[in-house]
């Protein structure tokens, strides 16, 4: 109530109150809806959350194109090793398929909230082999099972698709020697090449809006006879490799080009995308439907912490005997078994298709246009002094960015922050309303630097931070708004119960601006964008003497 009446005019709060109050009177219509989804709740105990189906189908409704509006992205550690692409590319391979294999043997040690409360591991089922595949009016999420038909790697490389088996036939996978090898026979493939425009980029559809690419899906499956054979293997892949250019100078050029790229030489649909540019550097590009950030970061930290342990040494000067970083032993051992080489994906295309790709282009152009994307790195300083004055970090960082919106806007926009709740079974996130009068009033004090003293300000401060902390907890412990509000509107939707105060305009308000906290273990984290046309994503990661915030 506190954020809606910042919202909206004093007539249509009343109204919303008035809605609301009658909704949750004893015997309303609200005490039924709540009733069944209590029942819903005991059904499905021991089994599955109450919420996640719904949760999930209404991600999947969503008909924006993934990029911008779907994907999020994260950029490399700063201490990048030294190493040409496809050792770099081998390496980071190499330690996902060993992450791979430590969750389908069960030895991955959970992550624990706080060190000590162990969080649920059901999305790793979904962090390989996976892919969102589009729909007329709902997406699916489709992750291979299959392991005869699930041990290759898709490579992307100049806008063509290409694969290759993991795993010897005996079971064993490939080192980082064979990995390189067959990265290579990529690159050498793609450069022998004589017209690179004999096929248009099939990879580019994935950028459209979810149903006129479902459409486009279903022309390519019937253009050509190997075209279902092609696309199997990119949904099935392990993962999708992305082999780029020459890595640009700025983060905030790295980030533009790990988020949206030119559109072609990507699969957005993919779970995973892992980025490697020409001098090693990497990044990542992740659709959100199938999981949540802080497992893909813990894949990636592993991934980082792979390296640093195996064949690449991030933090030397490359030995005069040797260019390659690779140990000698690794670099001279023959292969243990002969290698199949990699294939390239074709797909036969209609007139119809090649028409949908030039138009898939032209509006991914635009959409990439109207969007800016900044890396700020905050040097004046990080987490460590912000705790060191008895702040929480998070809540002074949305407070900061609820002060530069006002400035900028004049107003203050409905703002969201996701709050893990993965101490639950199959839990996801829970939505935290960000902006409250006790936020507000800390904003207009600051705004209006002449009308409130210093200790008023702080006090205002302190106030809002508490809030926000509270607010906080209480989402992560399952005592949040918005799952709950979306249980009853699906539970009257089951019942076929009209309601006026679950379709209140009140509830169904953009979000101005989604800011989270970034869960990455080293470097400059990543990003995500706006919820709407013209809102903000912003996301932060506070260091100790530092921080970074991509908006």
């Amino acid at each position: 109530q506190q954020q809606q009446q910042q919202q909206q005019q004093q007539t249509e709060y009343e109204k919303t109150a008035a809605m609301v109050s009658d909704f949750a009177s004893a015997g309303g219509t609200g005490e039924r809806l709540q009733r069944a989804l209590v029942e819903r709740a005991q059904r499905l105990e021991g089994t599955q959350s109450w919420v996640e189906v719904w949760w999930e189908e209404e991600f999947l409704r969503r008909r924006d194109g993934l990029p911008i509006a779907g994907n999020w992205y994260g950029l490399d550690r700063l201490d990048t090793p030294r190493a040409t692409q496809s050792e770099r590319a081998a390496v980071l391979i190499s330690g996902a398929v060993k992450f791979h294999r430590m969750i389908k043997t069960e030895r991955l040690e959970p992550l624990r909230m706080m060190g000590v409360v162990p969080l649920c591991m059901w999305q790793y089922r979904r962090l390989f082999h996976t892919c969102r595949q589009p729909g007329a009016e709902m997406d699916t999420i489709f992750t291979a099972t299959d392991y005869s038909d699930t041990r290759h790697l898709c490579v992307m490389c100049k806008e063509k698709a290409y694969s290759f088996d993991l795993y010897h036939k005996d079971g064993t996978p490939l080192d980082v020697q064979e990995l390189q090898s067959q990265i290579e026979a990529i690159q050498a493939m793609s450069k022998a090449t004589k017209n690179p425009l004999s096929q248009p980029p099939v990879g580019i559809l994935t950028t459209q809006n979810r149903s006129t690419w479902a459409q486009c899906r279903q022309e390519l499956m019937s253009a050509g006879p190997n075209n279902t054979d092609s696309l199997r293997k990119v949904e099935t892949a392990m993962f999708l490799l992305v082999l780029e250019g020459p890595s640009p100078g700025t983060l905030t050029e790295q980030a533009r080009v790990s988020f949206m790229g030119n559109g072609a030489n990507r699969w957005f649909d993919k779970s995973i995308q892992v980025i490697v540019f020409e001098d090693g550097v990497a990044s990542v590009n992740c659709e959100r439907s199938w999981g949540d950030a802080p497992v893909a970061a813990h894949l990636f930290g592993f991934m980082h912490d792979f390296e640093s342990e195996t064949s690449i040494a991030p933090y030397a000067p490359k030995s005069p005997a040797s260019s390659s970083p690779l140990s000698p032993q690794r670099a001279t051992k023959p292969p243990r078994h002969p290698l199949s080489p990699p294939k390239r994906l074709e797909f036969a295309l209609t007139s119809k298709l090649a028409r949908a790709i030039d138009e898939a282009a032209l509006h991914f152009k635009a959409a990439v246009a109207d969007t800016d994307l900044v890396v700020l790195h905050m040097r004046y300083f990080g987490k460590g002094f912000i705790k060191h004055v008895h702040i929480s970090p998070d809540a002074f960082v949305q407070m900061a960015l609820q002060l530069a919106y006002y400035r900028l806007h004049g107003t203050l926009p409905l703002i969201c922050e996701s709050a893990h709740t993965r101490q639950f079974r199959h839990g996801r996130t829970e939505t935290v309303r960000v902006t409250s009068s006790d936020s507000v009033a800390f904003v207009k004090a600051m705004a209006h630097l002449d009308q409130s003293s210093a200790e008023t300000k702080l006090h205002l401060l302190l106030r809002a931070c508490v809030s926000h902390v509270e607010q906080l907890k209480e989402a992560m412990n399952g005592r949040g708004v918005e799952r709950h509000l979306l249980g009853l509107r699906r539970m009257a939707r089951e019942l076929s119960l009209h309601t006026e105060a679950l379709d209140a305009p009140a509830l169904h308000l953009n979000w101005g601006m989604s800011a989270d906290s970034c869960p990455v273990q080293r470097g400059p984290s990543g990003g995500f964008g706006g919820h709407c046309d013209g809102g903000y994503g912003v996301s932060y990661h506070a260091q100790e003497e530092h921080m970074y915030l991509h908006i």
